[in-house]
């Protein structure tokens, strides 16, 4: 929210009351290096009344992009360790509109934008032939006080394509000057494939 309070947003909120949402990543791997990025878009209303005399607009979108190079530091048969560098690019836009006994008031908004470096650790570890889990991890700070994020999914894989199901948690704090956000996270269950190319 504007000036100060935590935003925190669950899976329950966004399933409720989600217009659009996106989450997308590509990777290309050579040797031992890996270049990646994701994206995810969100697109949030809600209408919160208390009985007939109030009634509270909530609009929210926002963007989230993670990008990097990663290393592959360590290899057994079953499992693959990386060490990753990259940043992560947020934008946040927020409207409140509020009316009290059908009386207008000045409308709420906030909207900003940050830059972040971060540092992290992504894995992968084979189940059997079939069934593999992959886990990432990593911290970073710029323009916010402090990021991080932690994922971890189990997947399983078909002939062209791989079905995913995880979790997702990503968090920020900024500095109490900071002017429009306070502290943010996004979190809750994903699913989705995985195209080989």
């Amino acid at each position: 929210s504007a000036n100060g309070d935590d935003v925190d947003i669950g899976f329950g909120t966004l399933l409720k009351d989600l217009n659009m949402g996106l989450m997308a990543t590509l990777g290309a791997a050579k040797g031992r290096w890996t270049v990646f990025g994701d994206l995810i878009y969100l697109n949030v209303s809600d209408d919160i009344k208390s009985g007939d005399d109030i009634k509270l607009d909530v609009r929210l979108k926002g963007w989230v992009s993670t990008f990097g190079v990663a290393y592959s530091f360590a290899e057994t048969d079953r499992s693959r360790f990386n060490l990753y560098g990259g940043g992560r690019y947020l934008w946040l836009d927020a409207r409140l509109k509020l009316k009290i006994e059908d009386q207008g008031l000045p409308n709420l908004s906030g909207s900003g934008d940050k830059w972040d470096a971060v540092i992290g650790l992504r894995g992968k570890t084979d189940l059997n032939e079939k069934w593999y889990l992959t886990y990432v991890a990593d911290i970073g700070t710029g323009q916010s006080k402090s990021t991080w994020q932690a994922l971890a999914a189990i997947s399983y894989r078909f002939r062209k394509l791989d079905a995913v199901v995880g979790y997702r948690y990503l968090n920020w704090n900024f500095d109490n000057d900071s002017g429009v956000f306070d502290d943010l996270n996004f979190h809750g269950p994903f699913a989705g494939v995985k195209v080989r190319f």
